[in-house]
């Protein structure tokens, strides 16, 4: 979270006045702040840098297949995905049942699945730095193949 206090009326500094408790106040509390215009108008400039700033965090998401569905063995399936790489991640990597699969350089796209086994299978897409090494950030779901 960006530590981010209000100037308050005589240009000090109100520890208690963060973005979280920014977040909680309504419209007409955040205008009723004893504020000077410009120290106002400094603050939603920084609340909209911060805004990009949490924006950039890692993500993962699976749009397809959905987790527990059911796929046919004799039909070509593909995963849907997109991902956020964040400052410590690079690309992204897909594992089925645990063995590294594919590499995935689109930040968002499809990728056609090897042929899978009749059986569960859990298939994964974990975010990696230059390195190749997974950094924590990863979705997975399970599916079963008739």
């Amino acid at each position: 979270m960006v530590a981010c206090h209000l100037p308050v009326k005589g240009g000090a500094q109100h520890p208690h006045r963060s973005l979280l408790w920014l977040l909680n106040r309504s419209t007409a509390e955040i205008a009723d702040m004893r504020m000077p215009v410009m120290s106002r108008l400094a603050f939603f400039i920084s609340l909209l840098f911060s805004g990009l700033t949490l924006a950039a965090e890692s993500m993962v998401t699976i749009s397809a297949p959905a987790d527990g569905a059911t796929l046919d063995a004799m039909t070509e399936n593909a995963i849907t995905y997109e991902v956020v790489p964040g400052p410590k991640g690079d690309h992204s990597h897909l594992y089925v049942d645990g063995k590294e699969d594919a590499v995935l350089r689109k930040l968002k796209g499809s990728y056609t699945l090897p042929t899978l086994t009749a059986g569960e299978h859990n298939i994964c897409i974990k975010v990696v730095n230059k390195g190749h090494v997974p950094i924590g950030v990863e979705k997975c779901v399970k599916v079963m193949v008739q």
